[in-house]
């Protein structure tokens, strides 16, 4: 199950969480107090150090939801916050996966711009790009050639970003009304300025057709989308 983003160090948002009963695997689990374990960036799992209570609504009645409290050491490394329910006699397992971001995920970016028919929450972007194929943030490229890192001409830019750890870089594009991601990309260096690559293969190439196309390059965390950088990508024969 897909969380949602907290904040480095977070001592705000608590760990929400479902747990189901085993008798019929459907069924909210209830009065539990469950052990939890967290496992960070990929590391070992440990127990949780947030205390663990079960949220009642608002007659007292249980529901079988569960809260981990926030806890700056449990939210201390960036990337993936896997939380584990080991299945006991009173509940099925449970995996949830939290990420875990350098930057408030409520607060900021703290706006909502639209760009064509696309509204991604974030804010305005500033754009320095460095790809030899990008001027003033168009980029031009053709049908008939990869852009590979191999070949020294992938698509570059150098984005002033909270960090960019934990997040999918991907690049979207509008053609005629619809928005596709047609590739993922990586990224180096630290924040706030680093540089991210997006190689587009053959194909990918061959799937565009020709004509002036707005894009957007995005961090994707979870269910949070951070744009980066704007602009235009001419396809040519």
């Amino acid at each position: 199950m897909i969380g949602y983003s907290i904040q480095l160090g977070n001592t705000r948002d608590p760990l929400v969480f479902p747990l189901i009963s085993p008798l019929n695997h459907l069924s909210p689990a209830t009065g539990l107090s469950p052990a939890i374990l967290l496992s960070k960036a990929g590391g070992a799992y440990s127990a949780a150090l947030g205390a663990v209570t079960e949220i009642l609504d608002n007659l007292g009645n249980h529901m079988g939801m569960y809260s981990v409290a926030p806890n700056a050491t449990d939210a201390n490394t960036e990337g993936l916050l896997a939380l584990r329910v080991q299945a006991a006699s009173g509940n099925d397992p449970q995996d949830i996966y939290y990420y875990v971001v350098n930057f408030d995920p409520i607060n900021e970016p703290a706006s909502i711009w639209s760009y064509g028919q696309r509204t991604v929450t974030g804010a305005a972007p500033v754009l320095y790009v460095t790809s030899p194929l990008a001027n003033s943030g168009d980029i031009t490229v053709s049908r008939r050639h990869a852009y590979l890192a191999l070949y020294g001409n992938a698509l570059m830019w150098t984005v002033p970003s909270p960090s960019l750890v934990g997040a999918t870089i991907q690049l979207s594009i509008r053609q005629a009304v619809t928005w596709s991601v047609i590739s993922t990309g990586s990224y180096t260096g630290t924040a706030p300025n680093q540089s991210v690559t997006v190689e587009l293969s053959n194909t990918v190439m061959s799937s565009l057709n020709i004509g002036s196309f707005d894009y957007v390059l995005e961090a994707a965390y979870g269910s949070s989308i951070i744009p980066l950088a704007t602009g235009s990508i001419i396809v040519e024969e």
